[in-house]
């Protein structure tokens, strides 16, 4: 039995997000203790490099990805290799900023919302990133749009 092979890159191009989750180290996912944006020119070389090397699935996570200035760029030199598909993982903030980029690729990129739980509190623990109104809107933007949307929770 042939196993199979997935192969992507995976970028966390921030430590900043909009939300104070109790569980996450100061600096995110990232081995920083600080807040940092990875600068679009090294991304470029970083995803250059990787699609020379046969890479043409990216995941675009952070911190919270879409707080980044280059968010909409990031995503278009991305796609202008014209193979590639791309996975944003996000909290839901602020995607509606973006959906003219989204819609113009949904036949290649999905959108993960990172969810930790359906209600706000839970047994006395708050969850910033809950399964809020605002969320389930913008999913149903997505939706709408055609726009391939899945939770993590």
């Amino acid at each position: 039995m042939k196993k199979r092979v997935n192969t992507y890159l995976a970028i966390a191009i921030t430590t900043y997000c909009n939300y104070q989750c109790f569980y996450c180290k100061e600096g995110g996912e990232s081995i920083s203790n600080k807040k940092e944006i990875i600068p679009l020119s090294k991304l470029k070389q970083i995803i250059c490099n990787a699609y020379d090397v046969g890479i043409t699935k990216f995941r675009i996570t952070g911190g919270e990805p879409t707080i980044v200035p280059y968010f909409s760029e990031l995503i278009e030199f991305i796609m202008n290799f014209g193979d590639t598909k791309i996975r944003i993982n996000t909290n839901g903030h602020m995607m509606l900023n973006y959906i003219d980029v989204l819609e113009k690729y949904k036949e290649r990129l999905d959108v993960v919302f990172s969810v930790d739980s359906i209600s706000e509190h839970l047994n006395g623990v708050h969850f910033p990133k809950f399964l809020s109104k605002d969320v389930i809107n913008v999913t149903q933007i997505l939706k709408e749009k055609e726009i391939s949307v899945r939770y993590n929770i």
